[in-house]
């Protein structure tokens, strides 16, 4: 009887073991890996944002636009500097609250026209923000405009 009860305590322990084991690696692919990919995605997406605001917000080798430049762009700038002395690929500028006041459709025929307007001077990174510091229109290289909406992250 001692014998048979070991037999079957140790097929026991042994079922118990395996299934743990097939536990464990069911956990591993029950992660949320798409989630996980987008999150991360967007995380990475945020600070190449972040990273290129902050190259291009620093008066490193900006060249401020005066109010004719600025004019001829866009009525709607009240800022924007281009990176290079002035000839660099990169432009930030600010966008004033009459912008914010229109409409999507015409915030969008602004923006683009801005864009068309800068891209034809040979700036390829445009970012431009409002006055409180938010994002509100991206172009960057051959990627299409963006007009963020003033709740942007």
């Amino acid at each position: 009887m001692g014998r048979e009860a070991k037999k079957i305590a140790h097929e026991a322990l042994e079922s118990m073991r395996s299934k743990a084991a097939a536990g464990r690696r069911a956990d591993w692919k029950a992660w949320p890996w798409a989630r996980l990919a987008r999150v991360g995605g967007a995380a990475c997406s945020a600070l190449l944002v972040l990273a290129l605001a902050g190259t291009l917000l620093s008066d490193r080798d900006l060249e401020r636009f005066g109010g004719d430049q600025l004019d001829r762009l866009s009525p709607y700038l009240s800022r924007g500097a281009r990176s290079g002395e002035g000839q660099g690929p990169a432009f930030v500028g600010t966008i004033d609250e009459e912008w914010s006041a229109l409409e999507v459709a015409p915030q969008m025929r602004v923006a683009a026209n801005l864009v068309k307007a800068l891209r034809a001077q040979g700036v390829r990174e445009i970012m431009i923000f409002d006055d409180d510091r938010r994002l509100r229109i991206q172009a960057l290289g051959a990627q299409p405009v963006r007009v963020l909406p003033p709740g942007n992250p």
